[in-house]
């Protein structure tokens, strides 16, 4: 039986793989080591797929709907932090063709995130360019859960921790949602500790509450 650590160790190596074309060989050629990699991926992903959609193996591109509407006590405790509604939607493609013959199969998960600000400005973000997935251990700090990791051009990178029941999930390090002059090199990290836009914790809710996501 392949322990907790070693699966994560793998999900990673497979996704470094698929990002790159392959361990070894063409893209469309893939090694034995990858196909196990890539086995034991997908073994891991379909417990968590069916609590998340219901179904261990969408056909079509899957969604998940987050939500969480900050009340005014809340952004009384809280008073730096600038967004009072984030929605986030969780999906997942089966198959992601490559943009072009050469090109790498890319990423099956990602999110769409919208956000409302106190001053009523909406943003949106989308996260579907270099995702990985995979399980996260019991020894990691916010405990056993799904985590979904996405890493945009000047972006130190974003974690989505989905609890196991699927009913809540941890949104972490996102500090471009509202501050982008403060994420990456050179930002004062006196400043990004007074910030209250890098955590949310957000709970699951219908579809139709990412309908910007369509």
């Amino acid at each position: 039986m392949i322990s907790g650590a070693a699966r994560v160790a793998l999900l990673a190596l497979a996704a470094t793989a698929v990002a790159s074309g392959g361990l070894a060989g063409k893209a469309d050629e893939p090694s034995a080591e990858q196909r196990e990699m890539e086995r034991v991926a997908r073994e891991q992903e379909a417990p968590f797929m069916k609590r998340l959609f219901g179904d261990e193996a969408p056909k079509v591109r899957a969604r998940a709907c987050f939500v969480r509407v900050y009340d005014a006590t809340h952004l009384k405790a809280h008073p730096h932090q600038k967004i009072v509604e984030i929605r986030i939607s969780v999906h997942y493609n089966p198959v992601v063709k490559p943009a072009t013959e050469d090109a790498s199969a890319g990423s099956r998960w990602g999110y769409a995130i919208h956000t409302r600000l106190r001053d009523g400005k909406q943003k949106t973000f989308l996260d579907d360019g270099s995702c990985a997935a995979g399980a996260v251990t019991k020894e990691e700090p916010r405990g056993p859960s799904f985590k979904v990791r996405c890493n945009a051009a000047c972006d130190a990178g974003d974690d989505l921790y989905v609890d196991n029941d699927g009913k809540k999930a941890l949104l972490a390090n996102k500090l471009d949602l509202v501050h982008p002059d403060l994420d990456g090199p050179g930002a004062d990290p006196k400043q990004q500790a007074k910030l209250d836009d890098s955590v949310f914790r957000i709970y699951r809710a219908s579809d139709a509450e990412c309908a910007f996501d369509k």
